[in-house]
């Protein structure tokens, strides 16, 4: 219509029948129309079919591992592994994609990728199975007829690794010991991460346990955080005798013992530990030292030993350790309630250590009969959720 009437004061050299101007209407809307599509076609090509699926971070898919001996014979041990780390996660109650719908999607994503339309085949899983985490790896020749796999768990949402698995090795006719070991160290990599009471602290530890010294590690951790020291030693030991390369659970007894008064047999256990302090982490360094100088007395070489261990894991339970000492040891408790406010007491160890906070840094006050003490005894208080006081008074 705009061309047929005349506009702006210009005749038109000549009229344009309506039809002519619908057929090029027409050209015009299928050209759009081809554009459209060939665009859907682009962007399809691009990104995989599940890449409006929103990653949920605590669901696992494991992929095929990747064989990089170059023995064609050997193909299958990736699929095998892949196969078994997935069902140790389910044995884990760990939520993961189930590995015959793990496999299919992993076939699609490695078609795509091999075709030039997948970037990330890993990143693509993800998206496939919907899972914030994923695992991969690969398996290599060393050492003559040696096989050593090499783990990756990664954090989907973020690109990021999430965990650290050493690499294992085992002699080409152990393959089956190998992938029983790498299940099992890959199992309670995720079952520590996903486990929020360690938030901040399993990525600065030393190589994860096998799964049952850590499941023995964690019921220990438990007895101790309701109280029962008792209770918790002998876990402790299971846990160190189960993983003998797993310094965590002698620091812990050493703990425990020291607050059921066995002098004698702590200090035996922190002679034990002098034979792994070149195999500790940065982490674990710090807070074994932080114990050393406590039970010595040395107050701020404690203190000093947890400003470390806190700027490794700034989400850790050293944070609780460090306020307490602040505030109680040290009289200078603004500075212990500055750190306890970086502590949600909702999540994680706080929750269940809360109760010790409450009372230790309660106590600080009457230390010191100093009015702003108390005034600061009183934030401590009210940092603390209602509901967590009011069960903590409630079981007391």
């Amino acid at each position: 219509e705009s061309l047929a009437t005349p506009s702006g004061g210009t005749t038109p050299v000549r009229s344009v029948p309506v039809s002519a101007v619908a057929r090029s209407r027409k050209i015009a809307v299928g050209a759009s129309a081809i554009a459209v599509i060939l665009a859907v076609i682009v962007i399809a090509t691009l990104f995989p079919r599940g890449s409006d699926v929103a990653l949920d971070p605590n669901h696992v898919v494991v992929a095929v591992f990747r064989n990089a001996t170059g023995d064609p014979s050997l193909d299958q041990l990736g699929e095998r592994m892949g196969h078994w780390i997935t069902q140790g996660v389910q044995q884990a109650a760990l939520p993961v994609t189930p590995w015959t719908q793990a496999l299919q999607s992993w076939e699609y994503v490695r078609t795509e990728a091999d075709a030039g339309r997948v970037r990330d085949p890993l990143r693509a899983l993800a998206k496939e199975t919907g899972a914030g985490i994923a695992v991969s790896g690969a398996v290599y020749f060393v050492e003559g007829d040696s096989i050593e796999v090499q783990v990756e768990v990664t954090d989907a949402t973020r690109g990021a690794p999430l965990s650290t698995v050493e690499p294992l090795r085992a002699p080409r006719t152990s393959k089956s010991a190998l992938i029983t070991n790498t299940q099992q160290r890959v199992v309670v990599s995720l079952s520590a991460n996903l486990d929020e009471t360690f938030d901040g602290v399993w990525d600065v530890i030393s190589d994860p346990p096998t799964f049952e010294a850590y499941q023995a590690y964690r019921q220990g951790w438990a007895r101790q955080s309701a109280g029962d020291n008792v209770g918790a030693a002998p876990l402790y030991r299971r846990a160190a005798e189960l993983d003998t390369a797993w310094a965590s659970p002698l620091i812990r007894l050493a703990v425990v013992l020291n607050n059921l008064g066995n002098v004698p047999e702590r200090d035996s256990v922190l002679r034990i530990l002098r034979g792994y302090e070149n195999s500790l982490s940065a982490y674990e360094a710090a807070e074994l030292g932080s114990y050393r100088a406590i039970y010595s007395g040395d107050i701020e070489g404690r203190v000093a030993h947890l400003r470390r261990a806190v700027e490794l894991a700034p989400r850790s339970p050293s944070v609780y350790n460090l306020s307490n000492d602040l505030g109680g040891s040290l009289n200078r408790p603004r500075e212990g309630l500055e750190l306890l406010r970086t502590v949600d007491p909702e999540h994680g160890w706080a929750r269940e250590l809360v109760w010790y906070g409450f009372v230790n840094l309660s106590e600080i006050p009457a230390k010191t009969h100093d009015l702003e003490n108390r005034k600061a005894q009183y934030t401590v208080v009210s940092c603390l959720s209602e509901t967590s006081i009011q069960a903590r008074i409630s079981s007391s």
